[in-house]
């Protein structure tokens, strides 16, 4: 996967929270997911102490096979 930063804040808790689009393709170059999710830290005297990749609700675009009706 690709994943560039959009933005970054804190949240309620004190974690560094980037939103960062994620593109994967595959192995043609065909994208398979175009998404935003969170990457979210949580740092202590300067020092990462934890990583969550988080979901965001709005999704850019995902592509998967479409199922039609029979």
């Amino acid at each position: 996967p690709h994943v560039e930063p959009v933005r970054f804040s804190e949240d309620e808790r004190g974690w560094l929270v980037l939103d960062v689009r994620q593109v994967v393709r595959d192995r043609t170059g065909s994208v398979v997911v175009d998404q935003m999710i969170q990457h979210a830290y949580r740092v202590e005297r300067g020092l990462i102490r934890r990583m969550e990749i988080r979901p965001v609700a709005a999704t850019i675009k995902a592509t998967a096979p479409k199922l039609t009706p029979a």
